[in-house]
């Protein structure tokens, strides 16, 4: 197969592989329905080129995840650079970079989509957990929240974490849900309204005081 064609072939498969995946779920979309969708008659194709479900899913990470951890970073150097590091303009370091995939027409809704599937896929969690952490940008946010955030809520901070990722990802996707299937009284949503939503309600889950009940579990190390 020469170059340019083997290239538009894997190109096609990713852009139906993501609409399919974002429209039907993980779990229920087959290969061979991919394969059948994109136009190929080469049954193996897929496989050819992504090896499987789960190289295509990271294929679509690899994507679409270098524009998010770039654009976090230049969020970052804006704040560092100007001493406007705070929980809520860290927030919106974390929420902008993915809010902008909803304008993306390359696949970035499906990519909200796909990301916020993940979180709970059963059959991929290695992949999630790959996707969501590990990277410079986040070990950077981590750092940057210690300076701001009052010491005693960083002992509560995978809960917090989990909690904000799900909030984070669900949201967009549900969003994006709204925004494509919404009666026509609710068209047209303020997602500049919506974006800065988020991003006050993640501010608040960080800072938030913990309950008498959690310090107490907390002091005694006991689960939470």
């Amino acid at each position: 197969m020469p170059y340019n064609s083997s290239l538009a072939t894997r190109a096609k498969l990713l852009a139906v592989a993501e609409a399919q995946f974002a429209a039907r779920g993980l779990e229920s979309v087959t290969l061979s329905e991919i394969t059948k969708a994109a136009g190929q008659r080469n049954k193996s194709a897929l496989n050819y080129h992504f090896g499987g479900k789960a190289g295509l899913l990271q294929a679509i990470i690899d994507k679409h995840q270098p524009d998010v951890v770039r654009r976090r970073h230049e969020m970052l150097d804006h704040l560092e650079t100007h001493g406007d590091v705070t929980v809520e303009t860290l927030m919106g370091a974390v929420v902008l970079p993915l809010a902008e995939k909803f304008d993306d027409p390359d696949g970035g809704p499906h990519y909200l989509s796909i990301s916020a599937q993940l979180m709970s896929s059963p059959s991929y969690s290695e992949l999630a957990i790959a996707h969501h952490a590990g990277h410079s940008h986040h070990t950077r946010l981590a750092r940057l929240l210690l300076g701001v955030v009052p010491v005693q809520h960083t002992d509560s901070y995978l809960p917090r974490t989990l909690i904000l990722a799900g909030m984070l990802l669900h949201s967009l996707a549900d969003y994006i849900n709204l925004r494509k299937n919404a009666p026509p009284s609710l068209h047209d949503p303020d997602t500049r309204l919506f974006v800065d939503t988020v991003v006050q309600s993640m501010a608040t889950i960080v800072t938030l005081p913990a309950s008498h009940s959690v310090r107490h579990r907390l002091l005694c190390n006991e689960p939470t």
